[in-house]
C-alpha cells in the first residue's frame, strides 16, 4: 500500500476512535487524539491543545496548548479559525503570554475573517466600542450581522439595541 494511503488510513482510524470514545472512555479517546497530533492532523492538534488548556485527560499546560494551536493554525484548514480564536483568547486574557490586546485583536481579526462566529461578534464589538480598533459603527455592524447570521444570539441582541435590525 502506498505510504500516503497508509497515512490517510491511520489518520481516519484515529479520528474515528477519538470521536467514538470521547464521551464515555476518555483514556482511550486521548490516546487517539495524541496519535492524530503526531500525524499532524489539524483536528488532532486543535483538540490536544484544548485538552492541555483545560487539563482534560492531560496535565493542564497553557504553554503546550498554545504550541498545538499554532501548529493547527499553520495547517490552513477548516479548524484554523478555532485555533486562531483560542490564541486570541489567550492573548486577551494573558494566559501563558503577556496580556497583549493588539496581538489579541490581530488573532481575533484572523478568526473572524476565517468565519469563526464568536470572533466575528467580538471583532464587531471592538469596532463599535473602539477597543484596539478605530471606532467604526459601520464595520462593527457588518461584523455583528455576520455573527448574527451564524447564530450568535448576543449579536442579534446588540444589533437590536443599536436599531440595526
Amino acid at each position: 500500500m502506498p505510504s500516503h494511503l497508509l497515512h490517510e488510513l491511520r489518520r481516519k482510524y484515529h479520528h474515528w476512535m477519538a470521536v467514538i470514545f470521547d464521551n464515555n472512555i476518555d483514556e482511550i479517546a486521548i490516546r487517539h487524539v495524541i496519535w492524530l497530533a503526531a500525524l499532524e492532523d489539524e483536528w488532532g492538534l486543535l483538540e490536544l491543545g484544548c485538552r492541555y488548556a483545560t487539563g482534560q485527560s492531560m496535565p493542564k499546560n497553557p504553554d503546550i496548548a498554545m504550541q498545538y494551536w499554532h501548529r493547527a493554525f499553520s495547517k490552513n484548514g477548516s479548524f484554523s479559525k478555532y485555533a486562531a480564536a483560542n490564541i486570541a483568547d489567550f492573548y486577551l486574557r494573558g494566559v501563558c503570554v503577556a496580556q497583549h490586546s493588539n496581538e489579541a485583536m490581530n488573532w481575533l481579526k484572523i478568526a473572524a475573517e476565517l468565519g469563526h462566529p464568536e470572533s466575528q461578534y467580538n471583532y464587531g464589538l471592538a469596532f463599535i466600542d473602539g477597543i484596539d480598533a478605530e471606532q467604526n459603527h459601520t464595520k462593527g455592524i457588518e461584523w455583528l450581522n455576520l455573527a448574527a447570521k451564524a447564530g450568535v444570539p448576543e449579536a442579534v441582541a446588540v444589533l437590536q439595541k443599536l436599531g440595526s435590525i
